[in-house]
């Protein structure tokens, strides 16, 4: 095979592939040579070559035994990234050593081994794990791409896909089947209606069965239902033809409801399912997800999707590869990574209806597997209880909420991007109107700083070096009396200004440099109203839908089990009044809205029992923790100044809440407004206060060095397999602390929200599910129920649901819009 070595900038090639070079059951495929390497002449050396030698060795392959080789056998120029054009040169040689070695299994390393092998722009996230096979010459290899062991050190969590992997790779080497198809041949498609009354009369005799749906889009309302893959015995599946037999048939549509009503059903991704089949009248008793069971059993973010569970468990291959083939869109791309996207015409073609049908059977079957898989699993965890009496309950609430949506004031919401889009123009006039700023382009952190610092000619912070220091930033902005500036600054967190450059544009940078001209104060004010009107006026009319909007919540969102949502982001909604009054009660309801206060220093003071942080709680907890931090009476408070007690009590809040999330003063000192000696006092003053708090602290450090995993009080469970260096070690310490009490105050503000509805219909009205939003959720009603309901409120709230002296305080608002609450109760 012919290289392509005049092609390289390179001016040779220092390494060559080292390992056992003929016949290797593992041929180990990196992407270049860093600086170590280049010095020694062999791939795979310093911290990760060690991390991928001792994980081989865990798994039982020798280091000698490997064949080692590189997608470039040269070091670009400082480390950087290979180029396409490199990979390509270079890919001839990396092909005639591969023919040569004859491995048994390739395992390409990260992106860049990957694309050498696979071709390619897909990330190593999608590709890894997933068994193929290439042809070089006439030689075919298996190939099993996996993580680059350099970037576990990035990123820890991915340690345990690369073992699995590099497991899985090695089990192949040795013989195991790489892959096992689909059983397609026991898959029924129902499209008659004989087929269907024979499916009615087993339901009857069924306790369960699984169910995936195919659908011409996300949206029930604008799309359809093709088909419906039910399975309840292991390797095979029933497939309903929906658009034959229900779409026009009510007695079937009729029929098929009641029998999904009668057993249990589990899906992946039950959100979905559950809501499309609400949508057309039907409710399931949907009484497990496997998606959210196996977010029970790893945490981790990414890892949920039913391909990458059911290739995980059952050595599936891609098995919506030849579908998205057979109709010929973008999505049949080398990479496979575009969405499956059906429509009804591909439903008409006998061919591609077969083929929807059977892909449809194999989501049915693998999810009916991973039930009672992922079932045995949970309980021997121990974390069924999350699945069933959190997850569950919570998955259906959340499809009210995003079927139900919210109303828009359509009217005020026309108005307000009105204001705004003026009120943004005669912002770039002001703008415009300085000299040489008529064609300048705001969005450009280029042109603004050339703007800034050449042409006004404003002054920069002082650095040493090309990045500010924490320290050099404190220094600048200190004497500064700016109530808008320091109110940012006190606000910011230390990450805004991290890695920071004295020519930077950022709006920590703009409100330092707004006090030498008015410019910049104007680019900040011009910054946020863009964002206001791109976010919240064109962002919320896209996802606006009949006057109304839809979020989506994920309950796999985040490794703690805290909640997160899109479409819009409601966690991310700013606390302005204007925005919040942009959605509105429907008509002949009232909005009912509880927010915990201090929710997480509250679950601090319930898991450590701390005496002097539950007296705290009975107070206000910041004026208490700012007593005890300044080492003050009530009349030393009292006798102060506003500005002095208010600075009290932001260090107060910020000390105890950094003290939740595992900042150090490094990262206090800049909200603080202090030096980080002086946030280093205040924090080890807290920690000496609280006795019990900082034991418990202590020995949530001490439990996951030994355990390598935390739960909280409900169950869930974060996990840390390994254990990298110093710094990742501080990393799992701060979480070991920050997850339970997290998990804490989102879960007990979820079970009170769905207590709350459940109490509301158990009177005989429908409530109308409203945001939840961190420590606080709301609930539509009835107006005539509006006293009843305020009082169920209050009382599921503080009534917590375990055994505590600690007092859950919260605060309860009425009214007939986010933005028009008023505060009914406080207690």
């Amino acid at each position: 095979m012919s290289t392509r070595c005049d092609e390289c900038p390179s001016k040779g090639c220092p390494a060559y592939p080292s390992g056992r070079l003929h016949r290797p059951d593992i041929a180990l495929i990196g992407e270049a040579l860093g600086a170590e390497e280049e010095k020694r002449g062999e791939s795979f050396v310093g911290k990760a070559g060690k991390l991928l030698r001792e994980t081989l060795m865990d798994i039982g392959v020798e280091w000698g035994d490997t064949y080692r080789n590189n997608a470039l056998m040269w070091r670009p120029p400082e480390n950087r990234d290979p180029t396409p054009e490199e990979i390509r040169a270079c890919n001839p040689r990396l092909m005639a050593d591969l023919i040569d070695a004859q491995p048994k299994i390739i395992v390409p390393l990260g992106n860049f081994g990957v694309a050498a092998i696979l071709g390619g722009k897909t990330g190593i996230t999608r590709k890894r794990g997933i068994y193929r096979e290439i042809t070089i010459g006439r030689h075919t290899f298996g190939v099993l791409p996996t993580l680059h062991p350099a970037s576990i050190f990035r990123s820890p969590d991915g340690y345990i896909d690369f073992y699995q992997d590099l497991a899985f790779a090695k089990r192949i080497a040795d013989g195991e089947d790489p892959i096992v198809e689909p059983p397609y041949d026991n898959y029924v498609i129902i499209n008659t209606q004989r087929g269907f009354n024979a499916l009615m009369r087993r339901f009857k005799r069924l306790g369960h069965t699984s169910i995936d749906l195919e659908t011409t889009s996300l949206d029930p309302d604008t799309g359809d239902i093709l088909c419906v893959g039910m399975s309840w015995e292991r390797e095979t599946a029933v497939i309903l033809d929906w658009v034959a037999l229900i779409e026009d048939n009510q007695s079937n549509h009729e029929q098929l409801g009641r029998a999904l009503s009668g057993v249990d059903c589990s899906f992946h991704n039950g959100q979905f399912d559950v809501m499309w089949l609400n949508s057309r009248g039907i409710f399931p008793r949907f009484t497990m997800d496997t998606m959210l069971a196996h977010y029970c059993l790893d945490e981790r973010k990414g890892s949920h999707g039913l391909k990458r569970v059911a290739a995980s468990y059952y050595k599936a291959p891609e098995y919506d590869v030849h579908l998205k083939s057979s109709l010929n869109t973008e999505a049949a791309n080398e990479d496979r990574k575009a969405p499956l996207k059906l429509s009804l015409d591909d439903w008409d073609d006998n061919e591609t209806r077969t083929n929807i049908s059977l892909y449809c059977g194999a989501d049915a079957d693998f999810t009916n597997r991973l039930t009672e898989d992922l079932r045995e699993e949970m309980i021997e965890d121990g974390v069924d209880s999350v699945h069933d009496d959190i997850l569950i309950p919570a998955a259906h609430h959340f499809i009210d909420l995003e079927r139900t949506g919210m109303k828009v004031d359509e009217e005020y919401h026309e108005e307000l991007g009105a204001r705004w889009a003026g009120e943004l123009q005669d912002l770039e006039d002001q703008l415009r109107a300085y000299p040489g700023a008529s064609d300048l382009n705001f969005n450009s952190p280029k042109q603004v700083s050339k703007y800034l610092f050449d042409d006004l000619g404003l002054n920069q912070m002082s650095a040493k070096k090309d990045v500010l220091t924490q320290s050099e930033v404190l220094e600048e902005i200190r004497m500064i009396e700016d109530t808008e500036a320091i109110e940012y600054w006190q606000t910011a967190s230390s990450a805004v200004f991290s890695n920071m450059k004295p020519r930077s544009t950022s709006t920590y940078m703009l409100h330092w440099l707004a006090q030498q001209d008015e410019f910049p104060r104007l680019m900040v004010q011009h910054r946020l109203l863009g964002t206001k009107l791109k976010n919240y006026y064109h962002g919320y009319k896209a996802l606006m839908r009949q006057g109304r909007i839809h979020p989506r919540y994920r309950l796999h969102g985040t490794r703690t089990g805290r909640l997160s949502s899109t479409d819009p982001n409601i966690h991310g909604m700013p606390r302005l009044k204007e925005i919040k009054k942009i959605f509105i009660a429907d008509d002949g309801y009232v909005v009912i809205y509880a927010d915990y206060s201090q929710a997480e220093i509250r679950a601090l003071a319930h898991l450590s029992g701390d005496a002097v942080l539950r007296e705290a709680c009975a107070g206000d907890i910041h004026r208490e923790v700012s007593k005890q931090l300044f080492r003050l009476t009530d009349a030393d408070l009292n006798a102060m100044s506003e500005e002095e007690r208010t600075f009290r009590r932001r260090a107060a809040k910020t000390i105890a809440f950094g003290i939740i999330y595992g900042r150090m003063p490094k990262s206090l000192a800049p909200q603080l407004g202090v030096t980080v000696k002086e946030a280093e006092i205040y924090r080890d003053r807290f920690l000496r206060q609280m006795p019990e708090a900082s034991r418990w602290i202590r020995d949530q450090k001490l439990l996951v060095r030994k355990e390598h995993e935390v739960a909280s009080i409900y169950g869930y469970k974060r996990r840390f397999p390994v254990f990298l260096d110093k710094r990742h070690i501080s990393e799992i310490e701060r979480q070991a602390v920050n997850t339970p009490i997290q998990n804490f105050a989102s879960v007990m503000t979820l079970l009170a929200n769905i207590r709350v509805m459940d109490r509301i219909r158990e009177m005989g009205y429908v409530p109308m599910a409203w945001p939840h939003v961190h420590d606080g959720f709301g609930v539509q009603v009835p107006e005539e129920i509006a006293e009843e309901a305020q009082e169920i409120m209050i009382e599921e709230t503080h009534n917590v649901g375990f055994e505590t002296d600690v007092p859950f305080a919260v605060e309860v608002h009425r009214g007939y819009g986010w933005g028009d609450l008023e505060k009914v109760y406080e207690g």
